[in-house]
């Protein structure tokens, strides 16, 4: 269908950036909420945007700012890291705890937080307008 067609034009960036923030062209329709739920189910997306984190090799906390469905980071980014995790499997951006950083992250470097406390970061106004329960909420969302 033409619809379809516009939205796989459009890609995960815009679609994300759009439930992220809703900023690009105004308030995103709810159909992209579900187009959104429909892909990560498709994809087998663990994380959702909005969850806090533990990064399983360095320890820190933090929470999913967004999503992609494999590495999108560029070779000499990629190949200056210290560990090269597969880039074919779900990389997320997050904010990190009691820090101004953010990082990319494999999906294979991460597990739920035990800890639930709201994170610290100065960018997190810019993301989320509400925690409840251990998750941050967009107001695009709600």
């Amino acid at each position: 269908s033409t619809n379809s067609s516009a939205q796989s034009q459009r890609g995960w960036g815009g679609l994300l950036f759009c439930l992220s923030f809703g900023r690009p062209g105004g308030v995103c329709a709810s159909a992209n909420i579900l187009l959104l739920a429909e892909r990560c189910d498709a994809m087998k997306i663990k994380w959702s945007i909005g969850v806090i984190i533990h990064h399983k090799k360095y320890g820190y906390r933090g929470v999913i700012a967004s999503f992609d469905p494999f590495c999108r980071a560029d070779d000499t980014w990629y190949l200056g890291n210290r560990t090269q995790p597969v880039r074919e499997q779900p990389w997320y951006h997050v904010l990190v705890d009691r820090s101004d950083t953010t990082t990319y992250v494999a999906e294979e470097n991460l597990e739920l937080s035990s800890v639930k406390d709201p994170i610290r970061h100065p960018l997190l106004s810019s993301f989320f307008s509400s925690y409840s329960q251990g998750r941050y909420y967009s107001a695009s969302l709600n």
